[in-house]
């Protein structure tokens, strides 16, 4: 049996949007439910994806992203379309420069008050320049996750290490919706496998055993290994700085040595389910970000940022930890959004 507990839970997703608009479902705290939306875009044509968002005070959350529509009418006759499909709303949202602002809600009954946005905070103007200095070192509103949904074709190749447990390189490859995953354990306990998702179906390669799969259950196994979800706060969080209120609400604290460079310190002021962050004074890069919680909450620390492929700005390290301790450790080794896949990555194995 795979040990699919390497898929150890990540970071805070944020939208992906490819083209001029965009459309977004009400957030929904079980994945299965946001699963069942997205298949019924894709069933209709349409490029969507279900990432996971951290909402202070309420935990994870799932919601669906339809993305690349580059008119505003097509953009609208889509979400009617899902939200009737589908019998939930949908919001339709426009991204102009480093902004993305709602224009329309389709809904079939009621519209959703979490749709509607909400009067912006007032914001410290120091804060305000820290932040922006941030979003343009990240890449800005334009780079990260706008620039990983435009790339048909991904390859992602990382390594997860878990204390005292097993250490695995994983190639993740994707081309339109078909995706494919190798499992390397390199030391440790586990079984190394293959997984191959495609329209013609899904298979699981393990221990010489090949077998078919349940391609909506795959596909949502092999969520947590896509670029999307590992690198999910590196490269959605000048998109979070624009759409999320709670960085607005952020309070400098002031400054702190972390790693023998100096941090500035900003936090979000709510006691248990608020979080803070570490951005490097001088790179204005997110060095750390700290969710609070009542059993020690959860710490992310990036490390080794560098300028891959497409101009994305990436970690080559990310930690995570529970109450202090370090739980999971991922060496990023490539990010290529024009990658020549291996025709074999996505035929009918063996076939």
């Amino acid at each position: 049996m795979v040990r699919w507990s390497l898929a150890a839970a990540m970071f805070w997703s944020t939208s992906a949007i490819a083209g001029e608009y965009y459309l977004e479902s009400l957030a929904v705290p079980e994945s299965a439910a946001a699963d069942t939306m997205a298949e019924l875009a894709r069933a209709d044509g349409m490029e969507s994806r279900v990432v996971r968002r951290f909402r202070a005070g309420a935990g994870w959350q799932y919601v669906v992203i339809v993305a690349g529509f580059d008119d505003e009418h097509r953009a609208e006759e889509a979400a009617q379309t899902l939200a009737e499909k589908a019998g939930k709303p949908v919001a339709v949202y426009a991204v102009e420069g480093d902004q993305a602002r709602i224009v329309d809600t389709k809904n079939p009954e009621t519209i959703d008050v979490d749709l509607v946005p909400e009067t912006p905070p007032a914001v410290d103007p120091e804060v305000a320049r820290i932040l922006e200095e941030a979003v343009r070192a990240h890449g800005g509103l334009n780079g990260g996750q706008l620039k990983l949904a435009k790339a048909d074709r991904v390859k992602f190749v990382f390594r997860r290490t878990l204390p005292e447990g097993p250490s695995a390189e994983h190639i993740y490859g994707r081309r339109g919706s078909d995706v494919y995953l190798d499992t390397k354990i390199l030391s440790g306990e586990g079984v190394s496998s293959t997984v191959w998702l495609t329209d013609a179906g899904a298979w699981l390669s393990a221990s010489g055993k090949l077998a078919n799969q349940e391609p909506a259950r795959v596909r949502q196994v092999l969520a947590p290994f896509s670029p999307e979800e590992i690198l999910a706060f590196p490269l959605g969080f000048a998109m979070s700085v624009a759409e999320r209120r709670e960085f607005q609400e952020l309070a400098y604290v002031g400054s702190e040595v972390l790693n023998k460079r100096e941090m500035v310190v900003l936090r979000h002021p709510r006691g248990e389910g608020g979080f803070s962050l570490w951005i490097d004074a001088e790179l204005h890069l997110v060095q750390r970000v700290a969710f609070d919680g009542a059993s020690g909450g959860v710490t992310y620390e990036f490390q080794d940022w560098r300028v891959g492929d497409g101009g994305l700005v990436l970690p080559r390290r990310i930690k995570t930890l529970y109450a202090d301790q370090l739980k999971d450790e991922i060496e990023l080794e490539e990010l290529d959004l024009s990658a020549k896949l291996p025709e074999e990555w996505f035929q009918v194995p063996g076939g």
